[in-house]
């Protein structure tokens, strides 16, 4: 079928959240110890292991946004703009991509398969001083059963320019959610890329997420894309590949060093989602994550979730 521009996907882009948490504003301050090829011998700084445990946290708050929003009629592009990018959509009216095929032959609100493509032309935002631009496309496809779906990012961009200061986030990859009685799946295989570029120079962060998730119903309950979810367990298991660069004189994101470091990811005490906590950040109820960290410098970090704490999990001491 031939692309037809759809009137209104309430777009409006807020991808300065990522931009903000992983560059940070403006300081210089090295929170990693410098570039080590053992990292055994070069640990792990305090503020570096708090600044991995928020990352992995926010990980986990997002994914299990994705099992609180498998749902019927399904917000499709809403979720796949926001997932895996903490863009939190686009919204607000001059963003109008081309979509191909929209037809939802199981009236899941997933439809069959869904390209929207974006272009500068299509997709360009302006508030005050700052513009704002999406380009790439975005593939949604129901994969059947009771909810499911596969998003697939293809040279995604979200370039958001002020004065002489340019962030771009890129994404890449593919992610999905599965939904049925007995559990919730996702799955996030996708590269995201921050590069901030100023007359001082260029700072750049990629992000190669490869983990997955279950979320298992207690007390034998059952779920339903109709219903809200029940109490249970949330658990994450993978990797984060994380490489951070610099040129010229630009400041290093903060609360990272240059070089390159592996995060492997798992709860050996599941999450636990009682559904009383709120807002997002307060989501669970109890739980364990540890992060293994190699690379540029390691550590071997545990973190407890107190009882729908505002600020997130906390370092075992």
């Amino acid at each position: 079928m031939r692309p037809r521009p759809r009137s209104s996907l309430g777009v409006r882009c807020a991808a300065c959240m990522l931009a903000s948490f992983l560059l940070g504003c403006g300081e210089t301050s090295r929170l990693l110890q410098p570039d080590d090829e053992n990292s055994r011998r070069n640990e792990l700084s305090a503020e570096g292991q708090a600044f991995v445990l928020a990352m992995s946290a926010m990980n986990g708050v997002v994914e299990f946004q994705k099992v609180l929003d498998a749902t019927v009629p399904a917000p499709i592009l809403w979720i796949a703009l926001r997932d895996n990018v903490w863009t939190y959509g686009l919204a607000g009216g001059d963003c109008a991509p081309w979509v191909s095929d929209e037809t939802d032959s199981d009236h899941d609100g997933i439809p069959d398969d869904l390209v929207a493509t974006f272009t500068a032309q299509n997709c360009t935002l302006r508030f005050g001083q700052q513009t704002a631009s999406v380009t790439g496309s975005l593939r949604v496809q129901d994969l059947q059963g009771m909810w499911a779906l596969r998003l697939t990012y293809d040279d995604v961009r979200i370039t958001m320019s002020v004065a002489d200061r340019t962030t771009t986030i890129t994404m890449d990859g593919v992610a999905e959610v599965h939904l049925n009685e007995e559990e919730a799946r996702t799955l996030n295989r996708v590269t995201t890329g921050v590069i901030e570029s100023s007359p001082a120079g260029t700072s750049t962060i990629r992000l190669a997420n490869d983990f997955t998730t279950r979320f298992t119903p207690s007390g034998g309950r059952t779920m339903s894309p109709i219903v809200a979810r029940p109490p249970g367990r949330f658990a994450m298991s993978g990797t984060m590949e994380l490489s951070v660069s610099a040129t010229g004189s630009a400041p290093l994101p903060s609360g990272l060093g240059r070089g390159s470091y592996t995060v492997e990811l798992s709860t050996p005490d599941a999450l636990v989602y009682t559904g009383i906590c709120t807002p997002v950040e307060l989501f669970f109820s109890g739980g364990t994550i540890q992060m293994l960290v190699r690379g540029a410098a390691g550590a071997d970090i545990v973190a407890d979730w107190p009882a729908c704490s505002s600020g997130g999990p906390r370092i075992r001491q």
